[in-house]
Parts: C-alpha cells; structure tokens; sequence
C-alpha cells in the first residue's frame, strides 16, 4: 500500500528513479540551503547594525550576502532550465 501511494504522488525510490530527478533533488536542497545562508548572513548584519559593530564587518557581511544571493539565482536558473 505504501509503495503504491509514494509511486502514485510521483516519489518514486530505488533503480526507477531517473537521473533527472535526483539533480531536480539536490538542486532544490542547495538552492534552499542558500537561501538560508542568506537570511543568516542578513540577520547578522541586521544585528550588528543594531549593535554598533565595525563597518569593516559590515561590509565584510555585505559582501557575503551578495555572494550568497548570487549563489541562490544561479541554482535557481539551473534548476528552472533543468526542469523544462
């Protein structure tokens, strides 16, 4: 019955599961992992803002948000071309 239920939602498992699938997969998780680096990143240059921390960290915190965020549409594109 479960086999069943999991093949009819489309989550398939084991040697009938595509290559396609699993890149879909891993590119969801990182591309939500990135998105989490993100928000933390923005979290702690809102929190170092509140609390009066260098501008030197500041930027420093800048800089990797905006890698982070690169990082976030780059997966995105790749996983929107992949999915066509």
């Amino acid at each position: 019955m479960l086999k069943y239920s999991l093949s009819a939602a489309g989550c398939q498992t084991g040697p009938g599961r595509r290559k396609g699938d699993i890149m879909q997969t891993v590119l969801t998780v990182l591309l939500g992992l990135a998105m989490l680096a993100v928000l933390a990143v923005l979290l702690g240059g809102v929190l170092g803002l509140v609390r009066g921390d260098t501008p030197a960290r500041s930027g420093r915190l800048m800089r990797l948000r905006v890698a982070f965020q690169a990082i976030a549409l780059i997966l995105l594109t790749v996983l929107f071309l992949t999915t066509r």
